[in-house]
């Protein structure tokens, strides 16, 4: 079995209407107001015996990556290729190759691809409403919309200089006790003292907040050890390598971690020392 042809797809995958910002804070947050026209590549695989396997890259994957990977690939037999560490370059693109892959030996042994990892944990996954950044009201009108489809929880984006207590108050006011939030502002908290001050402002709101994720920059874990001290919410970090998740878990960083490595494998990598360190 070799892999026979390579083919390529650049692809913009648009958003419904109204998912991201109120339209106040377009002007504000254009690279989040418009990320859904940031292009993406899926790429098919197929085998000379007729195997097809599908993969797709993150937003804004370079051209040359998806190539770089493609030279590499082609000609190769999948079955004879470290699933957990493919030999092809670590960029933006390997996850992509990596999925295709495992769909190729997957197709070829008759089994999914959780197998080729380990084993199927759950057949569901809790997933949270999500939304960028929106007024008081329109974020409480967000947050009624996603409590009636079925949703337990929503995840919103924002920063330090917006109504987040105005935001948490009017969402706990739309849709009562048991719906919580979890408050994302991609590190625009900026300084501990900043997070801590605004989670001393909620005062009884805290209770709808799940977790502040990426309060702020991850680069100073100190920064986070000393926020899990004072912060009066669970704090989480998003990361996407295993020296990172170390690193978080052995300075007790952490009361939750968000893991995406763009890598299936790197993934399961990244879950056994978060599994180890007991942090969820």
């Amino acid at each position: 079995m070799r892999i026979a042809r390579i083919e390529t797809w650049k692809v913009r995958v648009p958003m419904k209407p109204d998912t991201v910002n109120s339209p106040e804070f377009d002007p504000q947050d254009a690279v989040l107001s418009a990320f859904w026209n940031v292009p993406k590549f899926i790429v098919r695989l197929t085998t000379d015996d007729g195997i097809v396997g599908i993969g797709e890259t993150g937003r804004g994957c370079p051209e040359e990556h998806v190539k770089a990977c493609a030279a590499v690939v082609e000609g190769k037999d999948p079955r004879q290729m470290n699933l957990q560490a493919l030999e092809i370059p670590r960029n933006a693109a390997y996850g992509c190759f990596e999925m295709a892959i495992f769909d190729i030996v997957g197709k070829h042994l008759g089994v999914p691809a959780c197998k080729l990892l380990g084993q199927q944990v759950r057949d569901k996954v809790l997933v949270d409403y999500w939304t960028g950044r929106r007024t008081p009201q329109d974020l409480a009108r967000k947050a009624r919309e996603g409590k009636e489809r079925g949703f337990h929880g929503i995840k919103i984006k924002c920063a330090l200089e917006d109504p987040n207590v105005e935001r948490i108050r009017a969402v706990a006011e739309a849709v009562g006790a048991g719906f919580k939030i979890t408050v994302d502002p991609n590190e625009r908290f900026y300084h501990p003292a900043h997070a801590i001050q605004l989670a001393d402002a909620l005062g009884e709101l805290r209770q709808w907040v799940a977790v502040f994720e990426d309060p702020v920059p991850k680069r100073n874990f100190d920064w986070y050890v000393l926020l899990r001290q004072k912060l009066q919410v669970p704090v989480a970090m998003h990361l996407g390598d295993p020296m990172s998740v170390f690193n978080a878990v052995k300075r007790e960083a952490v009361d939750f971690l968000n893991i995406s490595p763009g890598s299936m494998s790197m993934f399961v990598k990244c879950c056994f020392i978060a599994e180890q360190a007991g942090v969820p």
